[in-house]
């Protein structure tokens, strides 16, 4: 069921939300810790950081106009952005992969 704060937005707006929540219940469900970074409006840093087998990842998701300068906020070492397998240039990586977390 989607939040209410999206209840009368078209989909196209609302897409980033669900990538979001889909990576924030998968995460859990894994048992992964995670963070959400995220705290001034604008500001270039990552959506979350996750710390699994004693090593912190700081992680974006996003589209095709994601990059690494999302980064730029943070000095967790090891990133990653997580994004729909139609924008998978570079080193971003699918986003359904995060379903598979265990």
């Amino acid at each position: 069921m989607p939040p209410f704060r999206l209840l009368y937005n078209n989909y196209e707006n609302c897409l980033g939300y669900y990538k979001e929540d889909f990576f924030t219940f998968s995460a859990i469900a894994a048992g992964i810790s995670i963070y959400y970074l995220k705290n001034t409006k604008g500001k270039k840093t990552p959506d979350y950081s996750i710390e699994t087998n004693n090593e912190l990842f700081a992680v974006e998701i996003g589209g095709k106009n994601k990059g690494y300068s999302q980064f730029k906020g943070t000095n967790i070492e090891k990133k990653l952005i997580l994004t729909m397998p139609s924008s998978l240039e570079g080193k971003r990586k699918p986003l359904f992969l995060a379903g598979f977390l265990s």
